[in-house]
């Protein structure tokens, strides 16, 4: 009878489990046509799973465990509401108080916090939430708001940097985990732009990152995914691939509007196809190419015309040639000129990290190691043809013989600020000459889902001009995609704080106001810096709990790392030995894989439009754990007594201080093993010491409502 009575409750909390679990995947998976739907969808199913956690008997809710569980569950489903709300955040508190255990609960409630604007309290609730043990989610929620808190910062590029180290660390715990890798793809798009928008290997670790997420069959769903993999295919000009992916994404949620992402590229395409087949040309060709063999080209490279470049980089090249024409189009970035060189061949030009005043039609231009790419594909019927050549950087173009000066070049930054859960994030983009940005406008897209990274999409915009009309602002998004709109305002109603869709510009006055179905996210962007910077936002330290009677004073914020002991600083010669005899373990080889067949990379989600619901069957082979990265044959590599393979500038580093394998947790000197234990062991127990004073104050409050219950019991 008991063990009937035993299983019957077990069956309660789970059915109460798999209701929430259930609102939050229709949140993000669930997108009709009118929004409105979603809406009245999400409210039904949310006020079922309420109903359903209520009749649970009172007596089943007594023991802590039980009513941490509820507590949790409680304000998990009232959390999927984008926007903040109290009653939510008041349930998470408590369920976190009584099992500070339940990991899911510090990541709601670190939502929940996120989305009233107390960004330093989430991510002190995230970072306790990590001292308690390793979990992918956190870590990815972490890796969002490192992004979106490097907005405004001096150092951003390293906060993003931070950012994408946390993004790894989550695949780390689970390297098949789709969503993990999603986050990191979205981690390296954004430090593309941060960096000035030139790195090119950054967007093919973003690329490398959203393949591999592919191959978990629960991001299939996610249109996020194949929008912000289109939009990173666009900026590596892989034009097809990107038509493919914006199809995809606007067939998984029409209300994307990723189709006019397409129109765009065709327009462009077709544009471009105009004017290297335009009619009467011929003469005018003549005579600029006559004028190009007289330009001079520096004695270290070699001069060259388009067609004999090699596909992709070509070192030590220099191609002189004369802008026939500025083409406008949509974007602001990259900029597109119609060239022409000695030899009257004609072909596009691309330039990324340039301000748009910098090269005019007439200019000589000499292209240093340039970049070449064959355009060639068709789309719908039609084949597009033409040659390209890509600059990313100023240092990679001289103008009429000359280096452009440092002012010339462009520079832009993205944030994802994302609501949790309520709204999306809001992408702040700071561009301009040598990084000087002001709030220029907003663009709104949707964010993912709760536990889910949001893609962004990102595109850096031009500042030499504020009142260009082509000014265009980008997007960010996560599992389900936004779209920017006029009002800032107007978010979806049903997102969590992800970062979501990843667009490229857009110009300020083409956003229509769609209304999101899933949260939105916005960018900003920045076009030149104020002379005073805004006031800081008057944030709540503190989490809020259930009970009125206390108020923490302090902020809560992890303490500092440690400084060394001076016995470890004393000891630095037998540290020095023990990391000799760690090193020594180490064997080099020359990495030789296995051949593969060449129809593998970059195919499997854009051969056609039937094959994105096929399980990607291709393994990218070894990787090193550390870095992520695939080994390239021939390759020397550093093996471990436990014959794991990593890169040596990653294992080295590595073995000094942890003085065992990252992968199985070998261990190749017990003294430093100890030592990292005992650094880690203190900067938890000072995380334990910051919580326990949190909570401190509350069973004070706790203490003095029983005496006062006690007292005025005994005066009756």
């Amino acid at each position: 009878m008991a063990a009937a009575v035993g299983k019957e409750e077990e069956d309660l909390w789970g059915k109460a489990r798999k209701a929430a679990d259930d609102l939050y995947e229709l949140r993000d998976t669930f997108f009709p046509q009118n929004p409105d739907d979603k809406t009245s969808k999400l409210q039904q199913e949310s006020d079922l799973a309420l109903n359903l956690l209520d009749s649970i008997p009172p007596e089943q809710r007594k023991l802590p465990e039980q009513r941490a569980t509820y507590e949790y569950l409680r304000g998990k489903i009232l959390d999927v509401v984008p926007d903040y709300r109290k009653e939510a955040e008041d349930h998470l508190s408590k369920a976190v108080k009584l099992n500070p255990s339940l990991a899911d609960a510090w990541l709601c409630l670190g939502n929940s916090i996120w989305k009233k604007g107390d960004l330093p309290s989430a991510k002190n609730c995230f970072n306790l939430a990590l001292s308690k043990g390793p979990n992918k989610k956190i870590l990815c929620q972490l890796s969002m708001l490192e992004r979106r808190m490097a907005q405004g910062s001096e150092n951003q590029a390293q906060m993003v940097e931070e950012s994408i180290q946390h993004a790894k660390e989550a695949i780390t715990l689970d390297v098949k985990d789709g969503n993990s890798w999603y986050n990191l793809g979205n981690a390296c798009l954004t430090s593309f732009f941060v960096t000035g928008a030139w790195d090119h290997s950054k967007l093919l670790q973003s690329l490398k990152a959203y393949q591999n997420a592919e191959k978990d069959e629960r991001m299939k769903s996610n249109p996020d995914l194949y929008f912000n993999c289109a939009t990173v295919n666009k900026y590596l000009e892989n034009y097809d691939r990107a038509l493919t992916g914006f199809e995809a994404a606007a067939l998984k949620d029409p209300s994307l509007n990723a189709f006019d992402e397409v129109e765009k590229i065709l327009n462009l395409l077709n544009k471009l196809e105009n004017l290297l087949r335009g009619p009467g040309k011929v003469k005018r060709l003549a005579s600029l190419a006559s004028t190009i063999a007289a330009v001079n080209v520096n004695s270290s490279y070699r001069r060259a015309t388009v067609d004999v470049l090699s596909e992709g980089l070509n070192k030590a090249v220099a191609v002189p040639g004369k802008v026939v024409f500025c083409v406008k189009h949509e974007s602001v970035t990259p900029l597109y000129f119609l060239m022409c060189d000695s030899n009257q061949i004609c072909f596009i030009l691309s330039v990324y990290g340039i301000s748009n005043d910098a090269i005019k039609e007439g200019d000589q231009l000499v292209m240093l190691e340039p970049n070449f790419h064959q355009v060639d594909f068709s789309w719908k019927g039609k084949r597009y043809q033409f040659k390209s050549i890509r600059v990313d950087f100023i240092e990679q173009v001289l103008v009429n013989g000359k280096a452009l000066p440092p002012h010339q070049a462009t520079r832009s930054s993205i944030y994802a600020q994302h609501k949790p859960q309520s709204s999306s994030p809001l992408l702040y983009s700071s561009s301009g000459r040598q990084g000087q940005a002001t709030m220029s406008s907003w663009s709104s897209w949707r964010t993912g889902s709760g536990s889910h990274d949001s893609g962004s999409s990102y595109a850096p915009t031009n500042t030499t001009n504020v009142n260009d009309s082509n000014r265009i602002e980008p997007i960010f998004r996560h599992s389900v995609s936004f779209q920017p709109t006029s009002d800032a305002t107007r978010r979806d109603p049903w997102q969590m704080p992800d970062e979501r869709v990843i667009r490229r510009p857009f110009s300020f006055s083409g956003f229509p106001d769609h209304r999101r179905t899933s949260a939105p996210v916005q960018i900003v962007w920045l076009e030149s810096v104020p002379s005073t910077p805004p006031p800081a936002r008057v944030v709540n330290p503190r989490f809020s709990g259930p009970l009125p009677r206390y108020t923490v004073q302090q902020q809560v914020q992890l303490p500092p790392a440690p400084a060394p002991a001076p016995a470890q600083q004393d000891d630095s010669r037998s540290t020095q030995d023990e990391e000799n005899i760690v090193l020594s373990k180490l064997k080099r080889e020359i990495y030789n894989p296995v051949p593969k067949q060449m129809t593998r990379r970059l195919n499997s989600y854009y051969r056609n439009g039937s094959s994105f619901n096929e399980k990607e069957k291709d393994d990218d082979g070894k990787r090193c754990a550390i870095c992520l990265e695939d080994f390239e044959p021939r390759e020397q590599v550093m093996l471990t007594p436990c014959d794991h393979m990593f890169h040596e500038e990653c294992i080295v580093p590595w073995m000094k201080s942890h003085g065992q394998c990252p992968v199985c947790r070998y261990v190749l000197s017990e003294r430093i093993r100890q030592t990292a234990t005992s650094i880690s062991n203190n900067n938890a127990s000072n995380v334990a010491a910051t919580e326990t004073d949190l909570f401190a104050g509350e069973l004070i409050s706790i203490i003095r409502a029983m005496e006062e219950a006690f007292l005025w019991g005994n005066s009756r």
